[in-house]
């Protein structure tokens, strides 16, 4: 079945469940979400249903227009993505859109053309796929991606069914890594710090110097408590020497978020996502007891500190300003 390769995205499957129950398929769709969470899979298998020589909405997998599809062969499956050596896909290739999509599909009664993606695309290109969207073409499904709804023309979303792809869990990124390189064996870490992204797993994962980063910033979290302003000053001071960069604060700082975030979930005898991945609860049973009401301060500056990093806020004066607020007289 189509739906048996998506991992999570429970919405999406749900909704063109329906779609095909009813045979109810719209002519365009915005699938947004986080890079890395299975929209572009979606849309594939999405396409492998619509084709399948078993059944409309089957998606067998194995009949050659599913196959077709995988490989990216199928005449009428269509998947427009920046070209080699740019950002964003042109206003030249949105041009040249409609002198394919009015013509009659090839194999089989409808063409799927996915737009990968719009997040990045000028305004001018926008505003000319805005045109195909205001008279869609007969016999054509438009499946538009983008990573942040945001960043698209309202014009635009008014004229596509909305479809949310969320982050995936820590265990739906293993999931679909065991998946797709079942050879290899990921550090835990990758999935944790991933933030429901696969790619972004995959990055970690083959980033020597951000596993590292995790597995210090998991070992200062002990330490900290026993730090005096010194200590803070010199730890600081130190990175700075590293010459941590703004993303490498900003990892820090998210990954002490998790950390304060599970102990306020231990402390209310729930169970913590990073402490319990990497078997640290019994040391953090250890540790100096916080009040639920510290802790929630110490979420809410972090959280502060990271909205401020994101805005090119200074990295060392951001952790200072941290720090120093949660010093021991």
């Amino acid at each position: 079945m189509w739906k048996n390769r998506i991992v999570g995205q429970e919405y999406a499957v749900e909704l063109f469940e329906h779609v095909f129950q009813n045979d109810k398929l719209a002519q365009s769709y915005l699938f947004y979400g986080p890079e890395g969470v299975g929209k572009r899979t979606f849309a594939t298998s999405l396409a492998k249903a619509i084709f399948c020589k078993n059944g409309y909405g089957v998606g067998c997998g194995s009949c050659p227009a599913c196959l077709k599809v995988e490989h990216q062969a199928h005449a009428d499956f269509l998947m427009i993505q920046p070209l080699e050596g740019k950002q964003s896909i042109s206003i030249d290739q949105v041009r040249q859109l409609p002198s394919i999509l009015y013509r009659k599909p090839q194999e089989g009664q409808k063409r799927i053309v996915v737009i990968d993606s719009l997040d990045d695309m000028e305004v001018i290109a926008q505003n000319a796929l805005l045109k195909l969207l205001e008279e869609p073409p007969q016999d054509n499904v438009l499946i538009l991606l983008a990573r942040q709804i945001q960043q698209i023309l309202p014009t635009i979303q008014s004229r596509c069914q909305p479809v949310r792809f969320r982050p995936l869990t820590t265990k739906e990124v293993a999931t679909v890594l065991s998946r797709q390189f079942p050879e290899k064996k990921y550090p835990e870490a990758a999935f944790v710090l991933a933030r429901g992204s696969v790619s972004e797993a995959l990055n970690i994962a083959d980033n020597q110097q951000l596993m590292t980063l995790y597995l210090e910033a998991i070992e200062w979290f002990f330490q900290e408590e026993d730090w005096k302003d010194r200590d803070r000053t010199e730890w600081i001071s130190q990175q700075e020497k590293a010459n941590w960069s703004r993303d490498e604060f900003i990892l820090f700082w998210e990954i002490w978020q998790g950390l304060y975030r599970d102990r306020l979930i231990i402390a209310a005898g729930g169970q913590g996502g990073l402490l319990q991945h990497q078997n640290l609860e019994d040391r953090y049973r250890t540790m100096k007891m916080l009040s639920a009401s510290e802790m929630i301060r110490r979420l809410y500056e972090i959280d502060q500190g990271l909205l401020r990093l994101k805005k090119r806020g200074n990295g060392p004066m951001v952790t200072e300003a941290i720090l120093m607020k949660w010093r021991r007289e």
